[in-house]
């Protein structure tokens, strides 16, 4: 009775994990997209030798049947060509013949009453919809007697027709058809439980999320599943529907008809997302609460943000009033790290010759980067990150052991390791053993990137000499032996200590080149260079005309004013802006081939090389032939003692003081000046005496006079708030010459 039908049966291409959730219904809205991701996914609709769909072009019968036949269990059972014609205008050398058998065999569609099929004659909606009726186990019992609104009322009550533009007595253009079969794949079957597409052993999962994709395996919000190879990835990022074959396979996924905007993250400050998109910076704002998709889980942007690294790849989702409604992680695709040894290093990661190039943070050439610099590649941002954080030391231990080392330790510190050439470097099978003097190269977290020979030339360290003494160590057998040591600060921020074969404490408060033969160092003194002076400008970036790289290290050191013990501090070119350096401020510097000054080392020019603390108690000795003071200084909130063989005038109970530490004990200690007539206003910046303004360190310590006696600490917030006539306001230097207000007291 049926003479005309076709089954088109377009299947959703399985990507993701499903599960079946009832009649998931085609929106009239839907787009195209969609459709084409559905059909082609599932193999069942395929696309013109040109690329393209041609979605509102008619489909014929012979076509119809192949669909149909493409969309059920009898999909592989199609012969590749038969002998026998299954229609008097169907010989078996048509195309459609294989396809027209087979759907014709098992009822699903018929031919005319004059014995014809009429393959190439476009498919009415009447037919088509019949064919679907009847895929779901429908009759012609179930249908009633009034052909063809019999078929259509019963479609229309199971949603199979929802989107179909075409109506009785139309042809079903290719659009139509996919949302006929996209219908159809998530419809009950008759008498059943089951929706179609379990015929097909698939489920339909709806509002699923893509995360991310290495080719062979996609994770989304559902689960991870095996993919053909062949996902796309403009889908990452987007929610849609899926379906999964067998429970494992993704075989398709239909996304929503939604924009979602791709970032990639370059850094972060505090608990905000800096992004980097088509050479821009730009800032995202999302609420803690915001729904982020990360590592296959559904969480919330607070709960996540800690985790989210340079270079991993935001997906931002946006409702209607531009506040963000999700977001999806996908975890960095960086490349490295990499120990740069030749001049062609970028090469290893392919052709980046129009990549930014980024050293300790500032952009620079492919020539600026250095032997043993590490360097990572970043395909998203088109970026290479370098890195020249070294550190040379005794490497003493591994955790958990030298087989299968975790985490190291050199010089008295613990570094984690995250490359396997670092770990073949320090582990039982590689080059170097505790008790090895080695030097670190540093990657972009901090870990160990790779290990090298300390004993090499290039490992040649230039530091501030700020002790010395014996200690304890472990030889390669594990047997301890004592030896002298010394104790370096290098301009990159960091301090080390390497064993030595003599005594170099004469050298202590100098500025020292260190080398290395057989594992021990030996120290060279440095004079300092001259021709180099200038007031200091962070415009120009100079000192006086002396051009000064974007990447200079600059450290800062004091000395004892009792021994040669020396702290120092790490120092921005910033903080020197508008001070006048003579060269009796500059101990030492370096210059590139460009001429600029690259590394820096300041004789007590800022100040930031102290601690800055309040005297809690002071006490004098009288004893015969001599007067002694013992002070007790707070600082930071930990109290400490310490003891002169005279009594430093001005050191009362209550008054600031600066100190340089020599390790947990107060080596040095002296007065800092206060604002005699008082100041006019405070702000979280500056503090403003007689038309001269007082930088606010940004360590600046607040103490309160407290009810015993005593000092507590206090945020700067309740010093503004004070009043101004109450409180003592202390600097340790003139402003013109960089100092700034250390140490606030109020009463």
């Amino acid at each position: 009775m049926f003479k005309k039908y076709l089954k088109l049966l377009l299947c959703v291409a399985i990507v993701l994990n499903c599960v079946s959730v009832g009649t998931v219904a085609m929106a009239a809205g839907t787009s195209d997209e969609a459709l084409i991701s559905f059909v082609s996914g599932m193999g069942i609709m395929n696309g013109y030798t040109d690329g393209s769909y041609g979605l509102d072009n008619n489909v014929t019968r012979g076509e119809f049947s192949k669909i149909v036949i493409a969309a059920s269990k009898y999909k592989n059972s199609v012969a590749s060509s038969i002998t026998v014609s299954p229609f008097s205008d169907v010989p078996f050398t048509h195309w459609s013949a294989p396809y027209v058998r087979i759907a014709s065999v098992n009822g699903f569609v018929n031919g005319y009453v004059d014995a014809t099929f009429r393959p190439d004659a476009p498919v009415l909606c009447e037919e088509a919809v019949t064919v679907a009726l009847k895929m779901l186990g429908y009759t012609n019992e179930d249908f009633g007697a009034s052909w063809p609104y019999g078929q259509l009322g019963l479609a229309s009550n199971l949603d199979l027709t929802d989107g179909v533009s075409a109506s009785v007595g139309q042809y079903m253009s290719r659009r139509d058809v996919a949302k006929l079969i996209y219908n159809l794949m998530g419809t009950r079957k008759k008498g059943s439980s089951s929706d179609y597409i379990s015929e097909l052993d698939c489920d339909f999962t709806e509002d699923v999320v893509v995360i991310s994709t290495d080719g062979s395996d996609v994770v989304t919000s559902a689960g991870k599943f095996k993919t053909h190879g062949n996902f796309n990835e403009s889908y990452i990022g987007r929610r849609g529907d899926i379906v999964v074959k067998g429970g494992d396979t993704l075989v398709t996924f239909v996304p929503d008809n939604e924009n979602v905007e791709k970032y990639v993250v370059y850094s972060k400050v505090g608990g905000t997302i800096v992004t980097y998109k088509d050479g821009v910076h730009s800032q995202i704002d999302i609420t803690d609460s915001a729904t982020a998709y990360y590592n296959s889980s559904k969480s919330t942007y607070g709960s996540v943000k800690s985790n989210i690294a340079m270079g991993d790849v935001i997906y931002v989702k946006k409702n209607a009033a531009g506040n963000v409604d999700y977001i999806s992680v996908e975890s960095s695709s960086i490349k490295g790290p990499y120990t740069v040894r030749t001049s062609q290093w970028y090469t290893a990661f392919g052709n980046v010759g129009s990549a930014a190039v980024m050293r300790d943070g500032v952009k620079v050439g492919m020539s600026d980067i250095k032997t043993y610099d590490v360097a990572y590649f970043s395909p998203d941002l088109n970026m290479i990150f370098a890195y020249s954080k070294k550190v040379t030391g005794v490497y003493q231990s591994a955790y958990p052991n030298t087989d299968n080392p975790e985490k190291i330790t050199v010089s008295g510190v613990e570094y984690g390791l995250e490359s396997a050439n670092a770990l073949t470097a320090v582990s039982s099978s590689g080059q170097f053993r505790p008790g090895d003097t080695v030097t670190l190269l540093l990657g972009r977290g901090g870990a160990v990137a790779d290990v090298v020979d300390a004993n090499s030339s290039d490992a040649t360290v230039i530091g501030y000499l700020t002790g010395t003494g014996t200690k304890e160590f472990t030889n390669i057998n594990g047997d301890k032996y004592t030896s002298n040591y010394i104790r370096v600060a290098l301009v990159e921020g960091t301090e080390s200590e390497y064993i030595t074969n003599k005594d170099y404490q004469k050298q202590v408060g100098n500025v020292v080149q260190v080398s290395f033969k057989d594992g021990v160092a030996s120290v060279t003194l440095l004079s300092a260079r001259t021709g180099l002076s200038g007031r200091v400008s962070n415009n120009a970036f100079k000192i006086g005309n002396t051009p000064v790289s974007a990447s200079v290290k600059i450290m800062d050191v004091a000395k004892s004013d009792e021994g040669q013990v020396s702290s120092w501090a790490s120092v921005f070119f910033q903080r020197l802006d508008g001070i006048s350096l003579t060269e009796k401020n500059i101990l030492y510097y370096e210059k590139n081939s460009s001429g600029q000054v690259t590394s820096l080392i300041l004789n007590d020019v800022t100040g930031d090389a102290y601690k800055y603390g309040v005297v809690t108690q002071a006490t004098t000795n009288v004893g015969e032939k001599s007067i002694s003071g013992r002070y007790t200084v707070d600082i930071a909130g930990r109290e400490y003692t310490h003891s002169l063989s005279a009594v430093y005038n001005g050191l009362s109970s209550g008054h600031p003081v600066k100190v340089v530490m020599n390790g947990s004990s107060i080596d040095s200690i002296a007065a800092l000046p206060t604002i005699s007539r008082g100041v006019d206003k405070l702000t979280s910046t500056t503090a403003v005496a007689d038309d001269k303004i007082y930088t606010i360190s940004p360590d600046v310590v607040v103490y309160k006079k407290a009810f015993d006696s005593g000092y507590m600490i206090v945020p700067l917030s309740e010093a503004i708030e004070h009043p101004t006539g109450s409180m003592s306001v202390f600097f340790d230097r003139s402003p013109s010459d960089g100092g700034q207000v250390r140490v606030i007291v109020l009463r």
